[in-house]
């Protein structure tokens, strides 16, 4: 699953010091698809983050191997430091860092 996710997650979240997966997975023939996925993991630093939502892969060798994406993303961090995969380069500390996405 890490590799799929790939394209949405930076390097850095390699950090993290847990992560908990709960799924509903649905297997075919041609296609995985999971219908509850909810994740999350946080680090010694304060990061934390939780994935909820659903989605479909068709093809796992694809760079975006996704159909039907939805997913809700939250981000919260006592420092902008621990996000620095997603923030602008040569940017000064921000202090605490709250954030929310939706991919689709």
């Amino acid at each position: 699953m890490r590799k799929s996710l790939k394209w949405i997650l930076p390097k850095e979240l390699s950090a993290l010091s847990s992560v908990t997966l709960a799924e509903e997975i649905i297997v075919d023939s041609s296609e995985l698809s999971f219908t509850d996925l909810r994740v999350s993991g946080s680090n010694a630093q304060g990061l934390e983050i939780k994935i909820t939502g659903l989605g479909r892969i068709e093809d796992f060798s694809n760079l975006q191997p996704f159909s039907d994406l939805n997913l809700a993303i939250r981000v919260s961090s006592p420092d902008s430091h621990s996000l620095q995969g997603y923030l602008p380069g040569n940017l000064s500390e921000l202090g605490p860092v709250r954030g929310s996405l939706r991919a689709t």
